[in-house]
């Protein structure tokens, strides 16, 4: 239409929209918002993992388990992480079958990447400390601190599994 800033919206573009929504509505509920980040601990690694999809909260790797997956953090395929660790490709398959399990890894067509982030998460800015201002979308009104500090008390308790 004459004057119009947007055209029509079709059945994609709809669904997109009614996606975000769902998104915003699961981050901005709950006490936690979806992570999954790493931190290093003496040994290993040791991951938390708040994502609906996520078969535990923590998630504790040691020696070859965590090598590889620190080696993740760029996308690798099975011989790239057996000469870059001088392993076995028998072990390193296993260590990865494990890591898929608990979707922590991501893996297509032969080659993996860690989904973690690392470290401790930074204060969310508020809409209007958003340096890309804000259009429009309006979350519900709410403090973001009371998460974060969920999220640090959520990450040192309950119990851990091991992945070696």
């Amino acid at each position: 239409a004459p004057g119009s800033s947007r055209g029509p919206e079709g059945p994609q573009l709809q669904r997109v929209r009614k996606l975000v929504q769902v998104w915003m509505k699961r981050f901005a509920s709950g006490p936690l918002p979806a992570v999954l980040s790493s931190q290093e601990v003496a040994g290993g690694l040791e991951l938390l993992d708040t994502r609906a999809v996520a078969p535990q909260r923590r998630l504790r790797l040691d020696g070859q388990a965590a090598e590889v997956y620190n080696a993740c953090e760029s996308i690798q395929s099975l011989p790239g992480l057996t000469r870059l660790l001088n392993a076995d490709s028998s072990q390193i398959e296993a260590i990865l079958a494990r890591l898929l399990e608990q979707k922590v890894l991501l893996g297509v067509n032969g080659r993996y990447l860690a989904l973690a982030t690392r470290g401790n998460l930074p204060d969310l800015p508020s809409a209007d400390q958003f340096p890309g201002g804000c259009a429009g979308v309006h979350l519900p009104d709410q403090s973001y601190r009371p998460w974060l500090r969920a999220y640090s008390a959520a990450g040192f308790g309950g119990s851990t599994e091991k992945v070696r």
